[in-house]
């Protein structure tokens, strides 16, 4: 057996040990490692093509790319990312063109859960996501804190991509009423159970198109913190027939009054809810006095009641 026979063959055995510890960061962490160290000329593909075979049963939670895959992700093909499931670039500033050249990585097509805040990203980076021929496995997209307006919210809403997404968070965007009515008539979105929309310049308008979509009947948890929903809003979703399935509603800063909030407290609709953020609205005793009667308490400035 020549040596470099030899060599392989230990390196796969070591392999072999490392997959068959239990999953857990430390596992993830120490494979990852082991693989940074195996180059291409190595068999590298054939050792990847095993190694995703002996994933098969880890969370994706546990399979987040390390630092030394992330850091040139947009300069140099790392076909190690293919078992990655988590992929995170927070706050590197990549902008439209990095985010697109990011969609048009093929190593990324088993991704799972993405997240872009704080990029610089507008509509441009919002289009290229959707029509990414790669990036269609996501259960969860995060893209917080960047500038996506109506049509970058439109292209989403509109792409098959996304069709098994549970968890969007658009938190300080701009996605305005056209934004959330576009969210709201997806054919595509109906297996979200998390959606943010904290400071997105939205209205009643389209709190109530949201409140009266059967798209979104699978929600649990709803945040529409600091947008202008006021009473009438609130009245919409305390209405709803859809989103009976909310356990989290966050309303904080949202110009609601006692009638509002008395609409929320005595609601039928909403008897799976556990918390309702209501601060910094503009209501007073009534309000208080129809929440305490509806089993809410305040714990930690959270209306909170058990499940």
């Amino acid at each position: 057996m020549s040596n470099e026979f030899h060599q392989t063959d230990e390196r796969l055995a070591q392999l072999q040990m490392i997959l068959n510890q239990e999953p857990s960061d430390k596992t993830w962490n120490e494979l990852c490692e082991f693989l940074d160290s195996w180059s291409e000329n190595e068999g590298l593909a054939e050792a990847l093509d095993y190694t995703e075979q002996q994933l098969t049963n880890w969370l994706d939670f546990y399979r987040k790319a390390p630092w030394s895959w992330r850091k040139n992700i947009l300069k140099q093909a790392n076909p190690r990312l293919r078992i990655v499931r988590e992929l995170s670039l927070f706050a590197r500033k990549i902008g439209d063109e990095g985010v697109s050249e990011l969609a048009q990585l093929p190593y990324l097509k088993s991704l799972t859960i993405l997240s872009l805040g704080d990029n610089e990203i507008s509509d441009v980076g919002a289009i290229a996501l959707a029509q990414s021929p790669y990036l269609t496995n996501l259960t969860k997209l995060e893209l917080p804190d960047n500038q996506i307006g109506v049509k970058g919210i439109q292209a989403l809403a509109q792409s098959t991509n996304f069709s098994k997404l549970a968890k969007l968070n658009l938190y300080n965007n701009k996605v305005g009423d056209e934004g959330i009515i576009a969210l709201a008539q997806s054919p595509y979105l109906t297996t979200l159970t998390y959606l943010e929309l904290f400071d997105n310049a939205i209205t009643t308008t389209g709190v109530t198109a949201l409140a009266q979509s059967p798209n979104l009947s699978k929600l649990t948890m709803l945040d529409l913190s600091k947008n202008l929903i006021g009473d009438e809003g609130a009245v919409a979703l305390a209405q709803s027939t859809h989103l009976v399935s909310l356990e989290g509603l966050y309303l904080a800063f949202a110009q609601i009054g006692d009638e509002g909030v008395v609409a929320l407290a005595q609601s039928t609709h909403l008897s799976k809810l556990v918390e309702l953020d209501l601060q910094g609205n503009i209501f007073g005793r009534e309000g208080n006095v129809a929440l305490r009667n509806a089993g809410f308490s305040l714990d930690n400035q959270i209306w909170c009641r058990p499940d």
